[in-house]
């Protein structure tokens, strides 16, 4: 089971590959979509009979698998495995999480986490952060009139995410493993260009775009799927913008923004895909018995 292109490797009678790509809800072009992908390139996923099942969580992620891996077997429309967590919450976790992370019961907590930039994960240098993230903070403050941290992620693919400032407010959460549960801690999203956007909104919580490099990143990182502008997301291109959209932020309305975008990507997140996965392994191992 993998969530990366798969590694060409023979094959051993009855082996059997599930692809569970980790990014369903993509908008960077990746792959055979991407530009940077040269003509002689085949992926894994492409070969005849080399993977045996793909996982998708969207009509989107599926249309993915056709293009970018050339993939022509079974996708499974059940969601993906490491988003059930998002869909059944568990609050004893949530609690869990916070304490872990020095969170104090009543905190607001926004998880910054941009994607990686190109030049700075080949040349191994810190990649600059894009927010202010102490003036987001006092905006997210202001808007609800309690105390609020920020969790920063940097992508892993990048040595280090260099900050404008420190405060005691923000909390680097770059080595923390696994990406589902600091979104379940998390009551704001603020990314870039990561497809984690389309996972948060499982929540039903605010996701907000801060796109302040959109013209250079498409000249000097990836091209989209499609046009920003023409998707539901909250999207901010100046610091200031940023602070308006979170000042202005209404429940209602973002209930109705996340039901759009996960409208958008006709997204299939059923709660049950690690069970749905689980269950074809074993309808597998049965039938070689």
């Amino acid at each position: 089971v993998s969530n990366f292109e798969l590694p060409y490797i023979r094959k051993r009678p009855n082996q059997y590959f599930i692809q569970t790509w980790h990014g369903d809800r993509a908008f960077k072009k990746v792959l055979h979509d991407s530009a940077f992908c040269a003509d002689s390139t085949v992926y894994s996923e492409e070969r005849e009979g080399y993977c045996d099942l793909a996982v998708a969580g969207s009509r989107y992620g599926e249309s993915q698998y056709r293009t970018a891996f050339k993939y022509k077997g079974n996708v499974l429309m059940q969601g993906t495995p490491r988003n059930d967590c998002l869909i059944n919450l568990d609050c004893d976790k949530v609690d869990r999480v916070k304490r872990e992370l020095g969170i104090a019961k009543g905190e607001k907590v926004v998880l910054y986490a941009p994607t990686l930039r190109r030049h700075n994960c080949t040349t191994k240098t810190a990649q600059q952060a894009t927010v202010d993230i102490v003036a987001t903070v006092e905006a997210i403050e202001k808007k609800y009139g309690c105390a609020a941290k920020c969790l920063v992620r940097a992508h892993p693919a990048i040595t280090e995410l260099a900050l404008h400032a420190q405060s005691d407010k923000i909390i680097n959460v770059s080595e923390y493993e696994d990406m589902a549960e600091l979104m379940m801690a998390s009551d704001i999203l603020i990314t870039d260009y990561s497809s984690c956007a389309g996972d948060f909104a499982l929540l039903n919580r605010p996701v907000i775009l801060f796109q302040s490099d959109i013209k250079e990143y498409l000249v000097k990182d990836r091209e989209f799927y499609f046009n920003m502008s023409d998707s539901p997301y909250y999207i901010a291109e100046t610091q200031e913008q940023l602070e308006h959209l979170i000042l202005k932020l209404d429940e209602d309305e973002v209930l109705n923004n996340c039901k759009k975008i996960l409208e958008f990507y006709g997204t299939c997140e059923s709660g049950t895909a690690a069970n749905c996965v689980a269950q074809v392994i074993v309808d597998h191992l049965n039938s070689i018995q």
